[in-house]
């Protein structure tokens, strides 16, 4: 008989904390492996590429916030039109 494993999609929003948590008990070395580390311990579908995407959304928002804190406090080398 076959089992089949009905899993949803990993969340953006949690891959965060997945990848601390994984971080914290084993030493990945490649998103792949992260992938599916992920999809073993938290019953989830998660492809490389999904932490590519976060990742990358990551950086794009910690960018956002250092450019919005330098617009605040008058620091910018250039102006913004």
């Amino acid at each position: 008989m076959n089992i089949i494993e009905n899993r949803e999609q990993v969340k953006i929003a949690d891959i965060g904390l997945y990848l601390r948590l994984m971080h914290m008990d084993y030493q990945p070395t490649t998103n792949e492996e992260l992938a599916n580390l992920i999809s073993e311990n938290f019953n989830v579908i998660c492809h490389a590429k999904d932490i590519e995407v976060y990742e990358k959304l990551h950086i794009e928002y910690e960018d956002y916030e250092k450019l919005s804190r330098m617009m605040q406090n008058g620091n910018l080398e250039f102006e913004i039109e």
